[in-house]
């Protein structure tokens, strides 16, 4: 038996002392960073180091949205944080940040003194966050392993997100799609563990879903779903119903529009199941916990719904 092999079994003994060394230090049992909304966070925790967590939802739905608030949320309280983005460059995403406290722009325009201001001081917010972009749209997931590598042993890492899962290159000799991302979803949730941070992997789903009369997606939808249950420590589905509604008609609802359900569909540490309800803002890509009224506003806008109103829709979100 080599030392590596001994290094890595440990007694429970050893493990269990380890508990009472962690009451006496004084320090969080748990470390976790908060996941930018009060109704989230209670769900979940806090986004826990070691820990994988699939977002999972189709074109539209806010995923990148979602993950643009976790991360600047988290970095303004000082957790350094790695994006690393597949789909859209840093520009798109610089432009997400900024719009956040300059409000949303077109830079075809003539830029006045006003817009120009807006922007600076949204530069200014911005500027100092310990948040890493890497947009290589090229890499696979040995370069994202080297990437958090560098980065932890620089200026220290408290989180990952990767968006998203398939568009990473495919490992050498794998010829397969479904064990390519089988390979790379067990290579970041092994690398999680390794750094101790949360890792947070967007994951498109099946285009079936459009098709449905309730589009809400199920952990069944997403690619290659049955690996990325296995190595998912949680999972998230979003919906938001008002999107499908204006694709199809132009015009949505107040008590709809905007509102993202967020499923809490896997947890492997606590009870999953259940929802929350948030509103985004696509304009300032920014989301917000909803008030009590907001929520009966929209759970009776449902209930007309489901009583026959002439509206598109699904089941009941309860």
């Amino acid at each position: 038996i080599s030392g590596r092999e001994l290094v890595d079994a440990v007694t429970l003994g050893e493990v269990a002392e380890r508990r009472l060394d962690d009451l006496d230090s004084k320090k969080p049992l748990v470390k976790a960073i908060p996941a930018g909304l009060v109704s989230l966070n209670s769900r979940l925790k806090g986004l826990r180091s070691g820990c994988l967590y699939t977002v999972g939802a189709g074109t539209g739905m806010g995923k990148t949205h979602l993950m643009m608030h976790m991360a600047y949320n988290a970095s303004k309280q000082g957790h350094v944080g790695l994006i690393v983005s597949l789909e859209m460059d840093r520009y798109a995403l610089r432009d997400r940040m900024l719009a956040r406290f300059a409000g949303s722009y077109d830079l075809s325009r003539v830029i006045d003194a006003d817009l120009r201001g807006k922007l600076e001081y949204a530069v200014s917010e911005v500027a100092g966050l310990p948040l890493y972009i890497c947009d290589n749209r090229s890499i696979g997931v040995q370069h994202v392993q080297s990437l958090a590598r560098v980065l932890e042993a620089r200026h220290g890492l408290d989180y990952i997100i990767v968006d998203y899962l398939t568009l990473l290159n495919d490992p050498p000799g794998v010829r397969e799609k479904r064990h390519a991302v089988g390979h790379n979803v067990k290579e970041l949730r092994a690398l999680a563990g390794e750094l101790k941070v949360p890792m947070i992997v967007v994951s498109q789903v099946n285009r079936s879903l459009a098709h449905r009369d309730d589009k809400r997606p199920k952990i069944s939808d997403l690619y290659e779903s049955a690996v990325i249950e296995q190595h998912s420590d949680g999972i998230l589905l979003l919906h938001r119903e008002g999107k499908y509604i204006h694709d199809a008609h132009g015009e949505v609802s107040p008590e709809v529009d905007g509102v993202m359900e967020i499923e809490i569909a896997k947890l492997r540490y606590a009870p999953d199941g259940g929802k929350v309800y948030v509103r985004l803002d696509a304009g300032t890509s920014t989301l917000r916990d909803m008030e009590r009224h907001e929520m009966q506003d929209y759970l009776i806008y449902w209930e007309a719904m489901r009583r026959g109103k002439n509206t598109p829709g699904a089941r009941d979100p309860q």
